[in-house]
């Protein structure tokens, strides 16, 4: 029980630091390269909230097991969403962000232009993070951390 509610505060904090960072900071800064590090936080949020549903899934023995790796916990989430009618867009923009950031990190080519960051990957394709793609996937994120709270409340009783 206390590692899903950890899970569920730290998911919110990680949508709060974003949230602040590209409402506050980035208007300050005016830096695109902040988006990067908004995008990991956005990200950890969203992971965050479907490792509290899956704990408690766990805990309550509807899942034999959690699996290791993001790809493995989104497949099993993927279906677990499916009982409680979690949308598939949620996962889709995870997955989206997910591939942001390992194309960051594996990228040989990144560059500012105006105010967005470009990512170019090894066989020239090119991903654009602005302030309107942070700011729906914020949104996203948050809708997503509601739901899956809900779920968490009405199996677990946690409050």
């Amino acid at each position: 029980m206390r590692r899903i509610e950890e899970l569920r505060i730290t998911s919110k904090r990680n949508i709060q630091i974003a949230d602040h960072m590209i409402y506050m900071t980035y208007n300050v800064v005016k830096d695109p390269k902040i988006l990067l590090s908004i995008m990991d936080n956005i990200f950890l949020g969203f992971s965050k909230a479907m490792n509290a549903v899956l704990q408690a899934e766990y805990i309550y023995k509807k899942i034999p097991s959690i699996p290791k790796g993001f790809e493995a916990k989104s497949m099993l989430f993927r279906d677990i969403a499916l009982k409680y009618d979690i949308n598939d867009e949620y996962l889709k923009a995870m997955r989206e962000i997910k591939e942001t950031i390992i194309d960051h990190k594996t990228s040989p080519v990144e560059f500012r232009r105006k105010d967005k960051f470009v990512i170019c990957s090894g066989d020239y394709k090119m991903r654009t993070i602005d302030i309107d793609i942070i700011k729906k996937y914020i949104k996203l994120a948050k809708e997503f951390i509601s739901k899956t709270d809900s779920i968490i409340i009405k199996n677990v009783g946690i409050h």
